[in-house]
């Protein structure tokens, strides 16, 4: 059964080293919230696809860190300016100073892929430790609730509920095998075979950053951020469409 350190550094590597560009997304979110004088860090940078698009919006002081010492490599070869400080480091124990950056990215997969509460809040509390008071972090985690309102979704989840009970699994359901990257043996995941990817409840979400007193400034799913139309509390949020991946920008 792979991990994701495994399918990362061996069957979607290529994919995740040499990515190019900004989703609009993130180049909104970006441009609007960050400051580009100050230094900036991205977590899970993989071959530095964000980093690289950042340089050429007219960021500084970039830094990057990734789990994988392929990414590292491919993420330096891949910055031909030899300006960005790539290194090799795990999220949940960084070895940056504390209030060190005046923005910090933390998208999905470096939230969502510990397979724990404690590691998943140790990845907070971590980007709440190397910001600056006054910085801004942005991020990203997939959302359950929006999981919850598509019915062939909550099918699914029902189905790999039953599978647990059937089991004897005290394993979350927001605990989910994940579609896309078995998209090449979906058969694993319809065994609820690893690897799983944390889905969180909006709520929850909001509630791990305020109580590590980040001030959450914008949130929005992919849907209200292809808008432009974000809010600053999930009640509001609630009520509108939901997509996928929710956003959280934050100030500390």
């Amino acid at each position: 059964m792979a991990n994701f350190q495994e399918i990362h550094a061996h069957m979607e590597f290529e994919e995740w080293a040499y990515q190019q560009g900004l989703q609009d997304s993130e180049k909104y979110l970006i441009e609007t919230y960050l400051d580009k004088s100050g230094k900036t860090v991205e977590a899970g940078t993989g071959g530095g696809r964000i980093l690289l698009a950042m340089q050429n919006l007219g960021f500084k002081h970039l830094y990057g860190f990734d789990y994988l010492t392929d990414f590292i490599d491919a993420a330096t070869k891949n910055d031909q300016t030899q300006q960005i400080i790539f290194t090799a480091q795990n999220a949940s124990q960084l070895n940056y100073q504390d209030c060190f950056f005046d923005n910090a990215i933390y998208l999905q997969q470096v939230v969502c892929y510990p397979d724990s509460d404690t590691e998943r809040l140790k990845v907070l509390q971590e980007a709440y430790r190397i910001l600056k008071v006054g910085g801004i972090a942005i991020f990203s985690v997939l959302l359950f609730d929006a999981r919850l309102k598509s019915l062939a979704y909550s099918l699914f989840i029902q189905y790999i509920r039953l599978l647990r009970v059937l089991r004897f699994s005290q394993r979350s359901i927001q605990y989910l095998p994940s579609l896309q990257i078995q998209r090449q043996n979906n058969y694993s995941a319809l065994l609820d075979a690893p690897p799983y990817m944390y889905w969180y409840k909006m709520e929850e979400f909001y509630r791990a950053l305020t109580e590590l007193n980040f001030e959450v400034i914008a949130m929005g799913t992919n849907h209200q951020v292809d808008c432009r139309k974000t809010s600053d509390t999930p009640t509001e949020l609630a009520q509108l469409s939901l997509g996928n991946q929710l956003y959280c920008v934050c100030r500390k």
